[in-house]
């Protein structure tokens, strides 16, 4: 697992070795949703309807320590994904399954808030939503796993197998990795590190290959 962890932080997102202010008024804003009209994870199950699942905590959490955006958590897409809602962010993000019950509309509205210049990103199983949807898969750049560094290497003959990959997507930037399934990874720095690089790719704060972006005055 070391390995893996290594791998996806090391190739992917350098990054996110830059500090952010928590006071920093430039912060990004991120709209979590966390719905599932499939499988229900352990990491995004709600003790109580009114208290977060651990990928909504973690998500907050990542935000207020790196200053890198504000979290704004959901189990609602049919309410939160709108043309006029997503004017307020910056980049969605996705641990879901199933078809979620977005009308054509808000489909269409979350592929050009995307392609507008915007950020989606999505953990483990975002890849498990909307298989009636082909547009929606249509966001993948990937990032091979040395299978030998794991005990059972897989029934694929070439050996490759995605763990994360970015794409630009329009004038709009996608992350997808598929770590997130147990509750002990959203703890583990190495993910978060993989996290705060990706979410802060999609946001346009950094170019992907470790070099910040930085703001023209």
């Amino acid at each position: 697992m070391h390995k893996l962890f290594s791998l996806a932080v090391a190739a992917l997102f350098l990054a996110t070795n830059v500090s952010f202010s928590q006071e920093s008024k430039s912060a990004k804003k991120l709209l979590v949703i966390t719905e599932s009209k499939g499988f229900v994870h352990g990491v995004v199950k709600r003790p109580k309807p009114e208290e977060l699942c651990l990928v909504e905590k973690s998500l907050i959490a990542l935000g207020k320590s790196s200053g890198m955006f504000e979290a704004v958590v959901t189990q609602d897409s049919r309410t939160a994904i709108t043309a006029e809602n997503l004017q307020k962010y910056d980049a969605v993000f996705f641990y879901t399954t199933g078809e979620l019950p977005l009308s054509d509309v808000q489909k269409a509205d979350l592929l050009q808030f995307i392609k507008s210049g915007k950020g989606f990103a999505g953990s483990h199983c975002a890849t498990d939503t909307f298989y009636k949807w082909p547009e929606y898969g249509n966001m993948i750049i990937l990032l091979s796993m040395d299978t030998t560094s794991v005990k059972k290497e897989g029934k694929r003959q070439d050996k490759d197998y995605a763990l994360a990959w970015t794409k630009e997507y329009g004038k709009g930037r996608v992350f997808y990795t598929a770590f997130g399934h147990r509750d002990e990874v959203w703890a583990d720095e190495r993910f978060q590190k993989l996290m705060l690089g990706g979410l802060g790719y999609i946001m346009g704060l950094n170019d992907g290959n470790g070099k910040t972006i930085e703001k023209k005055q």
